[in-house]
């Protein structure tokens, strides 16, 4: 596919700043039915024993290769996303009901949809809210986590080498060659143009294979899904519980800095910096703040990002400062210019290898 921009699309694209809620649920069905996409057990076996006929419509919907309807994935939190599709138009379902059609035989669903539209959609939205209460509810905070670190990485690189940059390293299949941003093997032969509509960027998490793709839900500004490079477990505890008490004394005095200065975000150079340690002692703290689930850490080549995950912020606002915070130096945002391609642009240190 290829998306062509006008001067005002450049000008009107965006970060997502909430996870695309039912993207996130799709993908997670899709992640259940494609059982040699690692990284989904034991959470795959747990919720395929948790499936009720309730959630069938969505289940059978969403396959495990091919076209999911644009009208399942409007954006935004849940309770938007379910009154959206309750709300969509015969035409957006004939559309997606076609692509289904030349791919396989439709499911059970789609005779209801073309029968009664309305009945039918309050069926999968009732299939869609009862499954994510089952399969992704107790996980949304380390999903949103996840989230959370790949815009953090994104919005760094658009502060520091403006849209351009940003559009150039956003995915591996991506090609940006202004005006146009190619999607190398995904609907192929095919072209959007933004016509000024702008383009939303969200970072998909549960992606169970790390392709971007597009979502053109009806008469919302098009959706360019770009999966995040690390898909937190699902496996991982999430911030149901928050010790209370002294910070330094619960974390030791300096992994409680540390933990500090990740609430800003910022790289294993900076926060050696910041913190007056060297960088590969920076590096085994954030390694174990990591590993207690209490920082998440986005890498990108040699890049590498520190960000809260929701139990590292829940710790941070139940021990709050009682004295101004130490942090950061005034030398924090020192950069060195790097070369992407044929361009060179300006970013914090990065001369650390990922932690």
């Amino acid at each position: 596919m290829l998306i062509v921009f006008t001067e005002r699309d450049l000008a009107r694209v965006r970060l997502a700043d909430t996870p695309h809620t039912l993207s996130e649920i799709t993908f997670s069905v899709r992640a259940l039915r494609r059982r040699e996409v690692s990284g989904f057990e034991p959470w795959r076996g747990q919720t395929i024993s948790r499936l009720t006929p309730e959630m069938r419509p969505l289940v059978e919907l969403v396959p495990s290769h091919g076209w999911i309807p644009d009208f399942m994935e409007p954006g935004g939190r849940l309770s938007d996303g379910l009154a959206a599709l309750r709300a969509v138009s015969a035409a957006e379902v004939s559309f997606d009901l076609a692509r289904i059609a030349a791919e396989r035989r439709p499911p059970s669903l789609a005779l209801g949809l073309v029968a009664d539209r309305k009945q039918a959609l309050d069926r999968l939205a009732e299939a869609v809210s009862a499954y994510y209460a089952v399969a992704l509810a107790p996980h949304w905070p380390r999903i949103a986590a996840g989230f959370d670190a790949g815009r953090a990485a994104r919005a760094r690189i658009l502060a520091a080498g403006g849209l351009d940059l940003l559009l150039a390293t956003l995915h591996p299949s991506l090609r940006w060659n202004p005006p146009v941003l190619e999607l190398a093997g995904y609907r192929d032969g095919e072209r959007l143009d933004l016509d000024g509509r702008g383009l939303l960027i969200n970072p998909g998490v549960l992606a169970p294979y790390p392709r971007a793709s597009v979502i053109l839900p009806g008469g919302s500004v098009p959706m360019l899904l770009a999966p995040i490079w690390e898909r937190p477990s699902l496996a991982t505890a999430d911030a149901d519980s928050v010790p209370a008490g002294d910070l330094a004394g619960l974390l030791g005095t300096t992994r409680a800095r540390v933990i500090r200065a990740v609430a800003a975000g910022c790289t294993t150079t900076e926060l050696a910096r910041a913190l007056g340690i060297a960088p590969a002692t920076a590096s085994e703290h954030a390694t174990v703040l990591r590993k207690s689930g209490l920082i998440s850490t986005q890498r990108h080549r040699n890049t590498v990002l520190h960000t809260l995950t929701p139990l590292g912020a829940a710790l941070i606002d139940a021990n709050p400062l009682s004295t101004p915070a130490l942090l950061l130096p005034a030398d924090l945002n020192r950069a060195v210019t790097r070369t992407v391609g044929n361009r060179s642009w300006t970013w914090g240190d990065r001369a650390v290898p990922p932690s």
